[in-house]
């Protein structure tokens, strides 16, 4: 006779826990009787009678078990549902929503079955957090968390109000124009303002006053910040140079004669006239040639808005020799009678009219009586 196969049972076929969480594990037993082999999808052939193993399936997954013999074969299943935790954001919001530029805000948090949680421009933070920002202007932030499993975004937005940019009322130099040396004063007021700056002064309050001695013409520049804007405005303190003269001087210092030339040569600085006695405006560097018919002192004056100043140089002249008188020669006496006479006679006859004078100068006659006896003449 022939022994008739058994039938194949299947006793036994579970997954404990029949649910589990994503990455845990259940544990498949299984328990036939009368198979030849018994096989699991995804295990494959395993012990035909009994056993156990255990699964960590991602998804939720059917397990068959199919046991056969020369009879047939005989299938049963078990379940192993995985739960796949959904990530969550319960909550992200600014605090306080809207700020004045330069202050701060709040971000706050919280997330559920996050693995990596991130805001856009700040980066990975903790699942449940807080953190300050102070945005330059109205900003959106993007908090995004996520998990094996998807991930989800939630935002938050700042507004940010600016003030309006800082005002100068004033700002101003008196005076506006000063001598080197001299001082003037800057005075400034300010509105709305949390920093004031003044070029080579330094940082400043809203109102005030400053002396400045700049050495030379300098612009001064205000500027007034707010997280706002800007605000600028400048004066200009024009500072007009001492007048020096540098140089006058004459050459030759000494003439030959009357009406030869000397040639007068200056320099000078911060100057705009010049002006020399006996010559007039000349510019303010420069040579000029003079004659004098005799000593000559030459005075320089320079000069601008501010300041003057003189300077002199002498040219002496030698004087043109003076020629000696000519030489005369005395009148030529001609006379009828000889120098020495002796004469009882009362009467004589002079005749001098055949005189002559070599410069053809009129004569004129005198005559004198030496021991007279008789005064008849």
């Amino acid at each position: 006779t022939t022994r008739e196969t058994p039938k194949i049972i299947i006793q036994k076929f579970t997954a404990t826990p029949s649910t589990i969480k994503s990455g845990a594990s259940s544990t498949l037993t299984w328990q036939v009787l009368n198979a030849d082999e018994v096989e699991i999808t995804t295990l494959g052939k395993v012990n035909p009678q009994s056993g156990a193993s255990q699964v960590s399936p991602l998804d939720t997954t059917t397990y068959k078990l199919t046991a056969r013999n020369k009879a047939g074969e005989v299938s049963d299943t078990a379940t192993v549902t995985v739960e796949k935790p959904s990530v969550r954001i319960l909550g992200f919001r600014a605090a306080p929503a809207s700020i004045q530029l330069g202050e701060a805000s709040n971000l706050v948090w919280e997330t559920e079955n996050a693995d990596t949680v991130s805001i856009a421009t700040i980066g990975n933070v903790q699942p449940t957090g807080t953190t300050s920002v102070s945005p330059k202007e109205t900003t959106t932030y993007t908090l995004t968390a996520t998990n094996k499993f998807g991930s989800v975004s939630a935002t938050a937005t700042v507004t940010v109000t600016k003030p309006s940019a800082p005002r100068i009322l004033r700002f101003t130099g008196n005076p506006v124009e000063i001598g080197q040396g001299e001082t003037s004063t800057l005075s400034w007021q300010v509105e709305g303002a949390t920093e004031v700056n003044i070029s080579n002064l330094g940082p400043q309050t809203l109102q005030g006053t400053s002396p400045v001695t700049p050495n030379e013409t300098t612009t001064y520049v205000l500027t007034a910040k707010n997280p706002g804007g800007d605000a600028t405005a400048s004066v200009t303190i024009t500072v007009i140079p001492r007048v020096v003269i540098t140089g006058f001087t004459a050459n030759p210092t000494v003439t030959a004669k009357p009406g030869d030339p000397s040639r007068l040569t200056w320099t000078t600085t911060g100057a705009t006239s010049v002006t020399i006695t006996q010559v007039g405006s000349v510019a303010t560097n420069g040579s000029a040639d003079v004659n004098p018919q005799a000593d000559t002192t030459y005075i320089l004056t320079a000069s601008n808005s501010k300041f003057s100043a003189t300077q002199s140089v002498t040219v002496k002249v030698t004087p043109k020799p003076v020629d000696p008188p000519p030489t005369t020669k005395p009148p030529v006496i001609v006379i009828n009678v000889p120098d020495y006479i002796e004469t009882l006679d009362r009467e004589l006859y002079f005749d001098a009219s055949r005189s002559t004078d070599p410069q053809g100068l009129a004569l004129t006659y005198q005559w004198r009586q030496i021991g007279v006896v008789n005064n008849d003449f």
